[in-house]
């Protein structure tokens, strides 16, 4: 594996888990989860349902390294796994 893909997959791991420290952070001072499949999961058992996210996105990794062109996978990875701290990050400031 390239030290790009490693790159990648380590940013990718950064994003997801400062997605769950931020999405905590925000629930813990009265905002929503903005994800209904996500919110659902919170209200019945907060701790499986960041699991079962973690979980999907390492799968989603190992799936995009089976593709012919997985660090373009992975960049668009990054991209959207991004989207939730950052916005918490809004939400919170």
């Amino acid at each position: 594996m390239r030290r790009s893909a490693r790159w990648l997959i380590g940013a990718i791991a950064a994003s997801q888990t400062a997605d769950v420290v931020t999405t905590v952070v925000s629930l813990r001072r009265g905002l929503r989860e903005g994800n209904p499949l996500l919110a659902a999961g919170l209200a019945i058992n907060p701790a499986a349902a960041f699991a079962v996210k973690l979980l999907i996105a390492a799968a989603m990794i190992l799936l995009a390294l089976t593709l012919s062109r997985p660090r373009l996978a992975l960049a668009a990875m990054l991209a959207v796994s991004l989207v939730g701290p950052v916005g918490n990050l809004v939400a919170l400031a």
